[in-house]
């Protein structure tokens, strides 16, 4: 009895003794996995999260892709945008926007200011407010616009924006009967620090057309957690002519002299205007809290243009045979 006891004793230690290692190893096992977890988690929270490319466009909810929304939407970054050769930012647009389509006329009246973009164009998720002037042209020449009252894209310097965001489907569910072609939405550059100053300058092959860019902008910071960023732009660009005499302008210079009828006895000058325009955009924000932020944005823009216009034939006497001429179609 005594023997089994003993041997009983004996064998219930080296059981003890084998829990206690056992024991031992979990406690360091574990112990090392809460320390990696604890550096793991530090790294993680050192390191810097890069979120992919969102858009704001066309639907409620935040934090979308564009390829997981259910528009078709296309992104362009500022730097696709300024770095086009184009006069002003409705030429870089079209450029690099299939979607998005408008021309410049050679004679061109008030068009030569304001382009006709049959769209809807946002800013900052804003509605952009239109331009004064509405094209009134009269059949033939006003069929395609007649009636646009369109935004003024040349009125935003390339530099001052972000990115572009572009719906190529019509939303008017979420934005109203105006989007039914699309809608655009300009997202202005709200970077708080750091500045840029760029100049661009080109021509046509025959010589003429000159055209010149320089632009800059800087960000500045507004408190803790705000933000100014102001861009400036001025644009320069020379005539070009591209036509020839209209007939009745021949035969009236052929009586008068050239030197008497418009442009040298062309009547009318076919080509791009005269321009020179000064342009000015602040963009600026501060974040109040979680669920509160201030903005605001403003622009100013100083455009001299000077285009050609129809050539009204004068009055001569019976026996030339050419009557006047005082209104853009046929006398009734």
């Amino acid at each position: 009895m005594r023997v089994l006891r003993y041997h009983s004793t004996k064998t219930a230690a080296i059981r003890f003794t084998r829990t206690s290692l056992a024991l031992a190893l979990m406690c360091a096992l574990s112990a090392q996995a809460q320390d990696q977890g604890q550096a793991e988690k530090s790294e993680n929270k050192n390191q810097v999260t890069e979120l992919g490319s969102i858009v704001v466009t066309g639907t409620h909810k935040a934090g979308l892709s564009p390829t997981e929304s259910i528009s078709p939407i296309d992104v362009y970054s500022g730097s696709q945008i300024e770095s086009q050769a184009a006069a002003d930012l409705t030429d870089s647009l079209t450029k690099i926007m299939p979607a998005l389509n408008t021309q410049r006329f050679p004679i061109a009246d008030g068009t030569a200011f304001v382009r006709p973009v049959s769209t809807l164009v946002l800013v900052n998720g804003v509605r952009r407010h239109r331009s004064a002037l509405v094209n009134l042209q009269i059949d033939p020449l006003g069929t395609v616009n007649q009636g646009a009252q369109a935004v003024d894209f040349s009125a935003i310097p390339a530099n001052a924006i972000k990115r572009v965001e572009v719906l190529r489907d019509g939303a008017s569910v979420l934005y109203g009967s105006d989007a039914i072609a699309g809608v655009v939405n300009v997202i202005l550059n709200d970077a708080r620090e750091g500045a840029t100053v760029s100049a661009q300058w080109g021509q046509y092959s025959k010589g003429d057309g000159d055209r010149l860019r320089i632009d800059a902008d800087a960000g500045f910071p507004l408190g803790a957690a705000g933000f100014v960023h102001v861009s400036a732009e001025r644009d320069t660009s020379d005539i070009t002519s591209r036509g020839v005499a209209r007939p009745d302008a021949a035969a009236i210079a052929a009586i008068v002299g050239a030197s008497n009828v418009p442009y040298n006895g062309l009547g009318q000058r076919w080509g791009d205007p005269d321009i020179d325009v000064n342009k000015l955009f602040v963009n600026a924000g501060i974040h109040v809290s979680d669920d509160v932020e201030l903005y605001g944005f403003g622009s100013y823009m100083d455009n001299k243009t000077l285009g050609g216009f129809f050539y009204r034939r004068p009055v001569l006497p019976a026996q030339y045979g050419i009557s006047g001429r005082s209104t853009l179609i046929g006398d009734a």
